[in-house]
């Protein structure tokens, strides 16, 4: 009889034991799962933000030359380029740790988000003024006016895109 209850417990032993490793290995490759994923979810931010700030200086660049010539009765016809704003939609869905501790970081970046959309609409609309409105009388004052308010606006984001870049590359 004690055999049959040392070799009870030994088996009973044996499975916990097992069980446990499989519990600890399940919970080592959740946490192994999600640091890879907010990793990635990093990474791809930054890229999007690293994007934008190179797209924001190359627009600046276009009205910076656009405001040159403008009284000259010249304009570029090539249009400016539109940021990105779809990380604002990833992070939503899927925060990162590393962000949803730095509430300051969070709010800038939801902040980059619209004031690249708010850009962007500003992009559509000096556009669609351009393609529609060339023969009217106030056509060089009012584009005038476009890319000085798209040059203020661009160097806000500029500004903010450098301040998150900064904090990004700490994390």
């Amino acid at each position: 009889m004690s055999q049959w209850v040392s070799g009870f417990i030994s088996g009973v032993g044996a499975t916990l034991i097992g069980f446990l490793c499989t519990i600890l290995w399940d919970v080592y490759k959740y946490r192994r799962d999600i640091d890879q994923r907010d990793r990635a979810i990093i990474n791809y931010v930054k890229h999007d933000l690293e994007e934008n700030r190179n797209l924001a200086t190359e627009n600046k660049s276009m009205l910076m030359n656009e405001l040159e010539i403008i009284d000259q009765g010249k304009e570029l016809v090539r249009p400016l380029l539109l940021m990105k704003t779809g990380f604002w939609d990833l992070l939503k869905a899927n925060l990162p740790k590393k962000i949803i501790n730095n509430s300051d970081l969070l709010e800038n970046i939801q902040g980059l988000s619209l004031l690249g959309g708010h850009i962007n609409e500003e992009i559509r609309s000096r556009q669609n003024y351009k393609n529609a409105s060339s023969s009217m009388s106030n056509y060089n004052s009012t584009i005038k006016i476009h890319d000085e308010l798209l040059v203020s606006d661009i160097d806000q984001l500029i500004m903010s895109l450098d301040d998150a870049l900064a904090v990004l590359q700490a994390t």
